[in-house]
């Protein structure tokens, strides 16, 4: 069995706390002890119900939300169904932490932060006071301890310590690590439990040049025991790469490897914000998004400009996915060194790098080009998969070309066979998005369950390995059947069975399944299959079974621009969209069907569970 870290997700929460205690850990971490009743249920000023502070991961992440210099009060969001509606607000200042400690009678949890200067959390804690009130979000999900594992592997830096000191004082009997902890001066060290099976090894940036890496070093030279190793790394971004690469390089899957870049090491502007996350770093202040800065200057014609242009969207792409910033961050390169390094034209990339001059994220000198401070964001990761036209979404991007004729026709734009990549990524949310679906009472007394739609064979295996009686049949289509075949743990193929084919194409089985379960398989569709589609899964189900359809319907109180524009992508790309709940019980009336319930699960998750008219 290949390790693995079991999920379960919960409905993300906010609340309003206050400062109970703040006391120093050690001369570099400070912690801060935050309570109050709404760590219990309570409804939200909006209406909406507030489930209680949950924590059951020794790495939960949550997010503080911390007051902006320039205004007298914290801007944070406010709640709503099983998600929250976040502000475009520039004064607003989130951070992300992991809990150290949660005490359920006592109505607390610590915080601990790593003391330096410049980090707005760290400022914050410097001065807190008790009684302060303090908003949070989250956490929104906990991972359990790993599953499969001989070994673990455990390293970090300062701001990885919440995390592997909370794991230590929960350590599982038996269990065997070997765990390193960096530290910028050996004062920094704490006391923490070390479990018997446990090896931890401090290491100390004292005396020492930051461009030294003691992780890998440390990694690279320690014991490498025998069986199957799960690998769990916090800390800064670059300094995880490295290391990252030398446990793949060992043979090491994805499933073995936790890692998380806690924070980025900028010589500008050095952000140490212990447990820091790349969301949070998008979030900082400068980083407000190209809305809000039309919204607060500019004059009529600069921001009508700045709505119209498709040229500087293509251009900070085309750079992306060409690799551009990853080979100036090495330093100021000429135009042919660029070529050679890309493999771009030797008259078009010029052209190019014109224009990326002009956008502010290259500078020139003389024939050399380099990155701005702003050009640097195009290295971080999240960005690069985000634009990168080879990607998942450049390749939902590329599909807005099809807008035009999506809106004009009646017809739907159609499907086409998702690559590896994207369907790599729909894998990956079913692991996020499908726990809530393992302890449903519907599912959990089923024996026998058919899944059609999105990441059908994630979400199959998924539950096939929660719920050790139920045997799963999972329809796929027939481009994306070797991928999914290639995806299934061998330890799952005697309960889950990849079919060939679609609901609407295959024969009314002999032996009924007891559950027929849609997920989110509306969404790219237009209406009319929509109304075919559930038709057909109550006629496969029949009078006895159940229809289940796994849905995010769209919030509109949460509605913005990016909420806009995905479902244009969507429509462009296959003539569906993401529809509200009243849209969606419409299509079952449509197919003369009615929802029996609702639940809400998850990260705004709807569970429907739909039956046939009377």
């Amino acid at each position: 069995m290949t390790p693995f870290r079991r999920l379960d997700t919960y409905p993300i929460t906010t609340r309003m706390l206050e400062v109970r205690r703040v006391q120093d850990i050690t001369p570099g971490m400070r912690r801060v002890t935050l309570g109050g009743p709404q760590l219990q249920a309570f409804t939200a000023g909006t209406g909406y119900p507030v489930a209680a502070f949950r924590s059951d991961g020794f790495d939960d992440e949550f997010k503080l939300l911390i007051r902006h210099p320039d205004v007298k009060e914290a801007v944070g969001p406010t709640q709503a169904a099983g998600l929250l509606n976040w502000p475009r607000d520039p004064h607003m200042l989130v951070r992300t932490y992991t809990v150290r400690r949660y005490d359920a009678e006592q109505g607390e949890i610590d915080v601990d932060l790593v003391r330096h200067a410049g980090g707005a959390a760290s400022e914050w804690a410097e001065t807190a006071q008790v009684g302060e009130k303090m908003q949070i979000a989250g956490p929104k999900m906990s991972a359990g301890q790993p599953v499969g594992a001989d070994w673990l592997l455990i390293g970090g830096d300062e701001t990885a310590l919440p995390a592997i000191g909370r794991w230590l004082e929960n350590w599982p009997v038996g269990a065997r690590a070997q765990v390193f902890i960096e530290v910028r001066r050996d004062s920094h060290r704490q006391e923490v439990l070390v479990p018997q099976g446990v090896q931890l090894t401090w290491l100390s940036r004292e005396g020492r040049d930051l461009s030294e890496n003691l992780l890998l070093d440390a990694v690279q030279r320690m014991e490498w025991w025998e069986g199957e190793v799960f690998v769990w790394l916090a800390g800064e971004a670059n300094s995880l790469k490295p290391v990252r690469q030398w446990l793949q390089e060992r043979g090491l899957s994805r499933d073995q490897l936790d890692i998380t870049g806690h924070w980025t090491r900028r010589e500008r502007q050095p952000q140490l914000d212990a447990g820091a996350t790349a969301e949070s770093r998008a979030e900082m202040p400068g980083a407000e998004s190209s809305a809000t800065a039309m919204e607060t200057g500019g004059d009529t014609h600069d921001r009508f400009h700045a709505l119209t242009d498709l040229v500087t969207p293509m251009v900070v792409r085309v750079a992306v996915t060409l690799g551009l910033a990853e080979c100036l961050t090495t330093g100021p390169k000429t135009g042919p060194q660029l070529v050679a390094e890309t493999g771009a034209d030797p008259e078009g990339l010029p052209l190019l790098l014109r224009a990326l001059v002009d956008t502010g994220l290259l500078s020139v000198t003389g024939d050399r080009y380099a990155l701005t401070p702003l050009g640097e964001e195009l290295t971080d990761e999240h960005h690069i998969q985000e634009l990168s036209l080879d990607g998942v979404e450049g390749q939902r991007d590329l599909a807005l070309l099809n807008l035009l004729e999506a809106v004009r026709s009646t017809k739907p734009a159609g499907s086409h066979r998702a690559s590896d990549a994207h369907l790599e990524e729909e894998a990956e949310q079913a692991q996020y998005y499908g726990p809530p679906l393992t302890h449903h009472p519907v599912l959990t007394s089923a024996q026998h369950l058919w899944v059609q739609g999105r990441s059908a064979p994630a979400y199959a295996a998924l539950l096939a390995r929660n719920l050790p009686h139920l045997q799963v049949t999972a329809l796929v289509p027939t481009p994306e059947l070797p991928f999914w075949q290639g995806q299934l743990d061998p330890s799952l193929r005697q309960r889950v069975h990849l079919q060939d084919g679609h609901l609407l194409d295959i024969f009314l089985p002999a032996q009924r399944p007891d559950v027929v379960l849609l997920t989110e398989a509306l969404t790219p569709l237009a209406s009319g299959e929509a109304v075919k589609l559930l038709r057909r899964a109550a006629q496969v189900a029949g009078t006895e079974g159940r229809v289940l359809l796994w849905a995010e319907p769209r919030q509109d109180v949460l509605a913005d621009m990016d909420t806009h524009s995905e479902a244009l992508r969507q429509f462009a790309a296959t003539g569906g969209y993401r529809r509200s709940d009243p849209e969606l019980r419409d299509l079952f009336t449509r197919a003369d069907l009615y929802a029996t319930q609702a639940d809400l699960l998850g990260w705004g998750m709807t569970l429907y569970q739909v039956r046939g008219s009377a």
